[in-house]
């Protein structure tokens, strides 16, 4: 769904997540992002800000070992 770009800022280590397709109303139901205890692609905020950006509706955050539901509250605030 999204293909990673690697930012040209010296030592930021961050990617930017661009959208591949058309995006428009989708609606991804199983996400992994950081901060995991597994190394992730990206963070949750990275995530959510790239689906913002391509017109999807929602995004189903996932995690093995704790509750996604504080993030996704906060994330939900931050981009409406």
């Amino acid at each position: 769904m999204f293909e990673s770009l690697q930012t040209t800022t010296p030592g930021a280590g961050v990617r930017r997540w661009l959208p591949v397709g058309d995006l428009q109303g989708a609606i991804d139901t199983h996400v992994h992002a950081g901060p995991d205890v597994r190394i992730r692609k990206t963070t949750s905020f990275e995530l959510v800000k790239a689906a913002s950006e391509a017109g999807m509706r929602a995004i189903v955050l996932k995690n093995h070992h704790t509750s996604t539901v504080l993030v996704a509250a906060a994330l939900s605030e931050a981009f409406p």
